[in-house]
């Protein structure tokens, strides 16, 4: 028997969980081999010293360490926390009512920048590569009147004409799937255009963020846009978070030739 193989044998020999046999090849092991023999002699110290009542409880000044300790930890968690994902995993495409063939569609809420009302109904939204500004329903953002003003962008008609269409500032949620209590928000720079359609169209404007995967054969598609962590805490998080006060918007609307719509 090898020194090694004696060495992982002697707790058991400790606990009693060996055999009359194998305790006799251990103990000529021990007769013979010196390193092994000291292994063994601090092995049964050490279970004397775990089973008597010697450990004396920690100190305060120990305690006050361990404490500050897990403070840090704790604040590490919380940055690692800032981290957030966001997925949609392998969401059938559909065809709803009104459209002629098969298409991506997220389900979707809006709320206003100003901080006091959002809309409660949420309405499917169709996923297009095409398009550079997202478009909401404007039956859906009526509800959140009034609005925030933004640019005016040029609009091609389907009827070929081109023409200046003012965009609107507001926050568009994305819900995950098969889990739609988790979705991800955005502020989109150009803002957004209102549509009379009752199907809203979700931009490149958002769908440059995502890595986003067409499975021709399923005929699924699936979403997946993680945010890198932060090192801030979850005070900073929470401060951020607050709605804008309304000077802050009205600033923010005159500097974008805007005006709040009444």
């Amino acid at each position: 028997m090898n020194c090694k193989f004696i060495r992982e044998l002697l707790s058991a020999q400790i606990d009693g969980e060996l055999s009359h046999s194998d305790l006799c090849r251990i103990q000529q092991h021990l007769d013979e081999c010196q390193g092994c023999r000291q292994v063994s002699i601090h092995f049964v110290a050490l279970d004397r010293f775990v089973k008597t009542d010697a450990v004396s409880d920690p100190s305060t000044e120990l305690w006050r360490k361990i404490r500050k300790r897990f403070a840090y930890e704790r604040r590490d968690f919380e940055c690692i926390e800032c981290m957030r994902m966001f997925h949609i995993f392998n969401k059938p495409l559909e065809k709803l009512e009104g459209t002629v063939c098969l298409a991506a569609y997220v389900v979707v809420t809006i709320s206003t920048l100003v901080g006091q009302k959002s809309v409660d109904v949420s309405f499917n939204a169709r996923v297009d590569l095409g398009a550079d500004i997202t478009c909401i329903p404007r039956s859906q953002a009526e509800n959140l009147m009034p609005l925030l003003l933004g640019r005016p962008v040029l609009v091609r008609s389907h009827d070929g004409s081109i023409k200046r269409t003012w965009t609107y500032r507001a926050k568009v949620s994305i819900h995950g799937y098969p889990d739609e209590d988790q979705s991800k928000s955005y502020r989109p720079e150009k803002g957004i255009l209102l549509t009379d359609s009752d199907i809203g169209l979700i931009g490149m404007d958002i769908v440059s963020k995502w890595n986003l995967t067409f499975d021709g054969i399923l005929k699924t598609f699936s979403v997946e846009c993680i945010d890198q962590p932060q090192a801030i805490s979850r005070e900073a998080l929470v401060v951020r978070d607050q709605p804008l006060g309304s000077w802050q918007l009205m600033t923010e609307g005159l500097q974008a030739g805007a005006h709040i719509n009444q």
